[in-house]
């Protein structure tokens, strides 16, 4: 058996690398924000036309949002991962970018080929991420070849950095100014510590097993598993937390409209009282007089600013079959919940079977805070403007 200092500085950085890219998996359940895959050793296999091996061995973790094919996307995240229990507090200087710029680079001439220099500048992102920080006269090198400086302030540097990146061609400028540097990410053990506080804030219940079975899913995708699917997508995420996509939005309404609506003169009243009381309101009439229809109109009529969830309850009567209950306070919860969280007003709400009622309710009126925070938030930055 190897000695525990020779293999030990590298599964700490291993156990980083997943770690930090567990955490990145999350963003896989806000579906509003975009991102659709998040790959572990290396680039996804999916990236179609524009698909190409140069610098592979360098990504460690790649983002991809609106799709994995390169063409496709909206915008990708190449990520190299350095993590150093050693030298934590020791700076990177310019040569340990070395193999990082080389990989990067011979990448860019390639998906340059493909998409074009401001196709790709505009949607490609490389990046050095590390739990070191960076010395100051790199990034201030790197600075000044991205904004192509005539005099740089560290010509030495400058000179070598762009012999680093001969791969990309002429367009050394460009490839400079989609590279960055992201120094001084948090260690091992707060990487830990981040997973399961993330976690915690999308399920309905602190869950120590889910954070466990993420980070497993992301080490099995650097196994030979990862050879023929090297991507973690949304429904890997959440069948690790032992839900389905159908547990995140349980009751979804099926309330269809007539396409002619007699208006009635009660409307307006009731759209006034609504805006105005201090309590909630009750609406309430014998069966087929309307109220779906009646609820439909209000949702559609808030004010600028508001933002109305209809829940239905009813489903067409669908209310009775066993397997698709909507009268239980969690199924309209989580409901109302992810709604709001697909307008990106609030973080998904994912449920966990044993969750007391009472957390439950807590986790749901957070996200009911969110949403009214934001709502607010972007009603005053409108005004202003």
């Amino acid at each position: 058996m190897a000695k525990q200092g020779s293999v030990g500085p590298s599964r700490s950085g291993d156990q980083f690398h997943y770690q930090w890219a567990a955490r990145q998996c999350l963003g896989l359940l806000a579906v509003a924000g975009g991102l659709v895959a998040v790959t572990i050793e290396g680039a996804s296999l999916d990236e179609g036309d524009a698909s190409t091996s140069a610098g592979d061995e360098v990504i460690d973790v790649g983002l991809y949002y609106g799709s994995e094919d390169v063409i496709a996307a909206k915008s990708i995240r190449y990520v190299q991962l350095k993590h150093s229990s050693r030298q934590a507090q020791v700076p990177w200087t310019a040569s340990g970018l070395k193999g990082t710029i080389e990989g990067f680079a011979a990448r860019f001439e390639k998906l340059e080929a493909s998409l074009g220099l401001d196709a790709l500048v505009s949607k490609v992102q490389f990046i050095f991420l590390t739990n070191r920080p960076m010395d100051g006269t790199v990034l201030e090198a790197l600075a000044d070849i991205a904004a192509g400086a005539t005099a740089p302030r560290h010509r030495e540097i400058d000179e070598l950095l762009k012999r680093y990146a001969a791969l990309a061609g002429s367009n050394v400028q460009s490839f400079f100014s989609a590279f960055s540097v992201e120094a001084g990410e948090p260690d091992l053990w707060e990487q830990r510590n981040l997973l399961s506080q993330d976690l915690s804030a999308y399920l309905s219940e602190p869950d120590t097993e889910a954070a466990l079975q993420l980070k497993e899913l992301v080490t099995r995708r650097a196994t030979d598993e990862g050879v023929k699917d090297r991507s973690v997508r949304l429904y890997d995420v959440l069948r690790s937390m032992r839900v389905t996509e159908i547990d995140l939005l349980p009751a979804p309404s099926l309330i269809s409209e007539p396409r002619q609506v007699l208006p009635r003169a009660q409307q307006a009243d009731i759209l006034a009282t609504l805006l105005t009381a201090q309590r909630p309101v009750v609406i309430h009439a014998d069966g087929g007089v309307g109220k779906s229809t009646l609820s439909a109109y209000l949702a559609r009529a808030m004010p600028a600013g508001s933002v109305a969830v209809l829940y239905d309850c009813f489903g067409d009567g669908t209310y009775r079959q066993a397997l698709k209950y909507r009268h239980r306070y969690r199924d309209a919860l989580v409901q109302i919940a992810n709604e709001l969280s697909g307008q990106q007003l609030c973080l998904p709400l994912i449920p966990s079977g044993g969750t007391d009622p009472k957390q439950f309710m807590r986790a749901f009126v957070s996200r009911l805070k969110q949403a009214i925070d934001l709502l607010r938030a972007r009603t005053q930055s409108e005004a202003q403007n």
